[in-house]
């Protein structure tokens, strides 16, 4: 495989490094949304954080989502700008061109996307101001949100079984949100936590109730990934003979790792938390949010590269 092509087929570096930002950026806002619903709301029925760690802990988790629906924002703008970019002959004005690719299916899911991570961002920012309300909105921007990468990559352009391909799509997107998108948000919570509090006792808590949530979004995401790869890939040793098949490879054993590593810390990290403080599991689940982030990356090269059924 030459990476160069590779990179080339992804429309450079730049390209790629704007699709994963855009991907990364959805995939944060889901995984707030389910952060606050999930994990702190079920701590919060079972009176297990309350006061002011608690408050702290929610305005930080929406302030990583307002982060993220802004880098959705710029990112989407842009692609939509380039793809406008790529199609205009020169001297032709620009603004048309954007117009007509604003007529696409992809166009329409990407102003779909910048819309709703306006929508999202208002939400989370209406969150910091002690309005309950945001959450809802937050949700409501990050279930559409988790709909728009599939009318933007491959599923839309599946020709038999449309419909099953986008919707699996859809759900390992929103999955991805929940289990990889939360740990991220789950790193940078903890990080705050052993900057300002060294709580060990609330970082226990919030690893213990974000276990379930990441089991389910896990095998959510074998699942949808494998009958998305089904419609990729020709036959299963286009695993290890395409481009786009060792990509996909590659995605695969860094998930499994993170996978590995998420196990362990679904049995040590809150003991070792409430003993030790936030600190003692700070830069062992910063490790696995890292290893997502590579996974993004690798996931966004993927919808930029041509399957092996092209």
């Amino acid at each position: 495989m030459n990476l160069s092509s590779v990179l080339a087929d992804a429309g450079g570096a730049t390209q790629l490094a704007v699709r994963t930002l855009a991907l990364g950026g959805v995939t944060v806002v889901i995984g707030a949304s389910a952060f606050r619903w999930v994990v702190m709301g079920s701590a919060a029925r079972a009176n297990t954080v309350t006061g002011d760690v608690e408050r702290q802990v929610e305005r930080q988790v929406a302030s990583i989502g307002m982060v993220a629906a802004v880098v959705v924002t710029i990112a989407a703008a842009w692609r939509i700008v380039a793809q406008a970019d790529a199609f205009l002959s020169p001297g032709d004005p620009l603004l048309p061109v954007v117009v007509a690719v604003l007529k696409t299916t992809w166009g329409r899911a990407a102003t779909v996307q910048v819309a709703a991570a306006l929508v999202a961002l208002v939400g989370f920012w209406s969150t910091r101001n002690a309005s309950s309300r945001g959450w809802t909105v937050a949700l409501g921007a990050a279930v559409v949100m988790a709909a728009t990468p599939a009318w933007m990559g491959h599923a839309a352009a599946t020709e038999s079984r449309t419909v099953i391909a986008i919707g699996a799509d859809m759900l390992h997107v929103g999955a991805a949100g929940g289990w990889a998108g939360a740990v991220i948000v789950l790193a940078l919570v903890l990080r705050h936590l052993q900057r300002e509090t060294g709580d060990g006792a609330m970082a226990a808590e919030l690893i213990s109730r974000f276990r379930i949530l990441a089991l389910v979004c896990a095998g959510t995401l074998l699942g949808t990934g494998a009958t998305s790869a089904l419609f990729r890939l020709a036959a299963p040793s286009d695993l290890f003979t395409s481009p786009y098949g060792l990509i996909l490879s590659a995605k695969l054993a860094i998930v499994a790792s993170a996978a590995i590593l998420g196990r362990r810390h679904s049995q040590t990290a809150a003991l070792r938390a409430r003993t030790g403080g936030a600190s003692a599991v700070t830069a062992s689940i910063g490790a696995e949010a890292v290893l997502f982030v590579l996974v993004l990356a690798l996931s966004a090269l993927l919808s930029a590269s041509p399957p092996p059924t092209d």
